[in-house]
């Protein structure tokens, strides 16, 4: 029998879509002779030439040519290949398909779930996000204001962040020390007004030392050492005095005197800005009794012209 068309099962080995459909099918006999073909150039020739069919062929070649009325698949390179017989007239069809077109379904399914669990995850990671932004706005102002209490230029109007429970609770404390702190400032700011005025009005020299240097001299001070005022404090105190085993024994004697509970009158020699020489009354007493750091307050008196009569 010679085939001169494709007549035989054309229904079968027909293009489904289009000449270009990827699945392709055809028939053969049990010797593996083409009996039906899409294009009839392929008629009664060996299926095992065929490209789409070579590597199936020689699988069912080797499997002994079995013409099963039961049909079997299987994955050949990048196709996949299904295979039944049908044993009364001994003819094998034989389907063709790339393996990546039959699993392109379950393929893409897997990739529009990654892609929307992806766009899930996303949305879901920004609007958490956007809300813990907002649950910690407030915190943030808190923060920020409550850094800049240490700020000079640090205003009691600005705003306070508004929330409820601790936080609020929290923003209503730090507003309370802003309060009394700011009333600490001006009651400190009128003290040292008034400081400031005894010390550039005072007759006497005074002067405030703490841990062997000068914080704070009145103007008699300056001029009676004839120092610059401005610059005196952060000197050591030392430099008053002629030498320092002078200054030590002095300061030796201070201590235990204040540590004592009394307060120090003595007359000592000292020393000016342009090294001549002078009697004075020093009258010492710590700043806070028992607590040496504070500090001390001195009052210098100039006794030289007294002392040389006295004598």
């Amino acid at each position: 029998m010679k085939l001169s068309t494709n007549a035989l099962l054309n229904d079968l080995t027909r293009p489904a879509m289009d000449d270009h459909d990827p699945v392709s099918t055809i028939v053969t006999d049990s010797e593996g002779t083409i009996v039906s073909h899409k294009d009839p150039a392929w008629l009664m020739r060996k299926a095992a030439s065929d490209p789409h069919f070579a590597a199936a062929m020689a699988h069912w070649q080797a499997q002994g040519a079995p013409i099963e009325p039961q049909g079997s698949a299987l994955r050949l390179g990048d196709d996949v290949v299904a295979m039944a017989g049908v044993p009364d007239a001994d003819w094998l069809v034989v389907r063709s398909a790339p393996a990546e077109l039959l699993l392109g379904g379950p393929t893409a399914g897997r990739r529009q779930a990654i892609l929307i669990g992806s766009v899930v995850a996303v949305a879901g990671g920004l609007i958490i996000l956007l809300v813990m932004l907002a649950l910690l706005r407030p915190l943030r102002q808190l923060e920020r204001r409550a850094l800049r209490l240490i700020s000079e230029g640090f205003s009691a109007q600005e705003a306070w962040p508004q929330a409820g429970g601790e936080l609020g609770e929290l923003a209503r404390v730090f507003q309370h020390v802003l309060r009394h702190r700011a009333e600490m400032r001006k009651s400190s700011d009128e003290l040292l007004v008034k400081m400031r005025a005894v010390m550039a009005n005072a007759p006497a020299g005074i002067a405030f030392t703490r841990l062997g240097r000068f914080e704070l001299v009145s103007d008699q001070f300056a001029r009676m050492f004839g120092y610059d005022g401005a610059r005196v404090p952060g000197m050591q105190s030392h430099v008053i005095c002629p030498s320092d085993d002078a200054h030590r024994e002095f300061m030796r004697m201070a201590t235990e005197t204040f540590a004592a509970g009394g307060t120090c009158d003595a007359e000592r020699e000292l020393v000016r800005a342009d090294s001549s020489r002078f009697w004075a009354r020093l009258q010492g007493a710590p700043v806070r009794a028992g607590d040496a750091d504070a500090g001390t307050i001195w009052i210098f008196t100039d006794i030289t012209e007294s002392r040389r009569h006295r004598e």
